[in-house]
């Protein structure tokens, strides 16, 4: 886990001049995790308004199991303010999210003021790099990929064609250029180029392939 030296507590305030950035948001939660606000792109991930997020648990918006690792994650921000960060597979995108104590002025409570960020392969984690990523994987508009799907996506996207990644995932050629036509099909795309293109913007290829395996292991089993 990598804690940075305790921060002074943030609000809205502080990230007023990054409203409207693509790719990036915020959030305010109380100790119990509840939301007292959030960014206008927050909330617009989760096709809705800020005013409908308020007062919304990590539990309403996350199934429990992965609520729980990242809940896991925040509390020494909650129990002592230093600032906590990992990146995580969130809303089908890779992302990393510094949680900051929130100021206690601002909502007449103390917590959590959330800041995510989407990151791509330019801004992918180095060998000195030792933010924890969480395990439990939030799909997005992935989620209808299966299990080989998702891990036939990123091997694509890394440069691998067919015959090789049927070698990687001991699979026949004919089994994996299956794979592809429904990740097209799925995905409503027509091409390599375009796997490619949807994997950079994602920045699914900063993840370590052990890392996306064990995001891809979570999604239902390929039938293959």
């Amino acid at each position: 886990m990598l804690h940075t030296p305790a921060s002074r507590p943030l609000g809205p305030n502080d990230f007023a001049a990054f409203e409207g950035i693509e790719g990036l948001c915020a959030l305010a939660r109380c100790p119990k995790l509840v939301q007292l606000w959030c960014s206008e792109e927050y909330a617009a991930l989760h096709n809705t308004t800020p005013e409908k997020m308020t007062g919304k648990s990590l539990y309403d918006v996350l199934p429990k199991a992965h609520a729980e690792e990242r809940a896991k994650l925040m509390q020494p921000t909650l129990d002592s303010g230093v600032v906590t960060e990992y990146y995580q597979l969130w809303r089908g995108a890779r992302w990393l999210t510094r949680c900051f104590p929130l100021d206690a002025t601002v909502f007449g409570t103390p917590g959590l003021f959330v800041i995510l960020a989407r990151l791509t392969p330019e801004l992918a984690p180095d060998e000195t790099d030792t933010r924890p990523m969480v395990v439990s994987p939030e799909y997005g508009e992935l989620g209808v990929l299966s299990r080989r799907e998702l891990e036939v996506l990123y091997l694509l996207a890394k440069g691998y064609d067919a015959p090789e990644i049927g070698k990687r995932l001991f699979r026949s050629t004919h089994t994996i250029n299956d794979h592809i036509k429904a990740i097209h099909q799925k995905l409503s795309i027509d091409s390599r180029a375009a796997v490619v293109k949807l994997a950079v913007a994602k920045g699914l290829l900063g993840f370590e392939e052990d890392e996306w395996q064990k995001i891809a292991a979570q999604q239902r089993p390929a039938r293959d």
